[in-house]
């Protein structure tokens, strides 16, 4: 079993007690869906759970926190899923039951997902110890979750490499690069080239041409934003295709 840990600096009590409420929060809302989901308890254990649960995730933290773990591997057949949602309707647990919907919903993707890391040579890894720790932090940092939704809504997997190739923990690991690349080869429709110089991501300036342009307008509608940024990581990623490699830093700027 492995351990998370955060590490906090300059923070007082206060802001410790509701660090740790929330870890709290996290723990007990996944002892909780473990339970929920288990068929081998009592109707009654079960609805007296899904209770509980109702009131864990309403607030934001923990269904994050639960699809990073979730997201990770597929459920066992043992998980009761159908009788849960059943359950659901009979308590009026609604966020409950789009909660389990939605992973219901995911269970292709999530295996997908999974068996394509598993699949990857250990020799890309280096080592077993490797692989293990690749695997912990990549459910901690949301990699599983990440690229399981980019699966489920068909979009560009290119986003999902640049995301996760700069994500400071992931440039921690060994042989990150390969291990990412090897992961998303399947979902790809043209490979990616990537390089690195002293630990940097360089990428070409040629046909980043969205970074350059001065936008017509400025919306505050957030999924036009978010699309808009989308858009301008495709940019960066069709640049590092083309060979022509410039600081990756001074066009993700705008995009961090």
């Amino acid at each position: 079993e492995t351990k998370w840990f955060d590490i906090l600096e300059d923070v007082n009590q206060e802001q410790v007690c509701r660090h740790l409420k929330c870890a709290q929060d996290k723990e007990n809302a996944l002892q909780i869906i473990l339970i929920i989901l288990d068929s081998e308890l009592s109707a009654d254990v079960r609805q007296e759970a899904l209770k509980t649960f109702e009131e864990l995730v309403i607030l934001k933290h923990v269904p994050e926190y639960l699809e990073r773990i979730l997201y990770a591997r597929s459920l066992p057949k043992c998980a009761d899923i159908d009788t849960a949602l059943n359950f659901c309707e009979l308590t009026s647990s609604n966020l409950t039951k789009d909660f389990l919907k939605k992973l219901n919903e995911k269970q292709t993707h999530i295996e997908s997902v999974r068996l394509q890391l598993d699949m990857i040579p250990l020799a890309t890894f280096d080592t077993e110890d490797n692989r293990d720790y690749f695997h912990t932090i990549a459910v901690q940092e949301g990699l599983f979750r990440d690229l399981v939704e980019n699966r489920a809504s068909n979009a560009n997997v290119d986003i999902f490499i640049l995301n996760s190739m700069l994500n400071p923990s992931i440039k921690k690991l060994q042989n990150y690069r390969q291990v990412i690349l090897q992961w998303v080869r399947s979902f790809q429709t043209e490979p990616m080239v990537v390089s690195s110089q002293q630990d940097d991501i360089y990428i070409e300036q040629s046909d980043i041409q969205s970074s350059s342009r001065q936008p017509r307008r400025i919306s505050i509608d957030r999924v036009a934003a978010k699309n808009n940024i989308d858009r301008q990581k495709v940019a960066i990623i069709k640049a590092m295709r083309n060979h022509n490699f410039a600081l990756v830093r001074k066009y993700t700027n705008e995009l961090i």
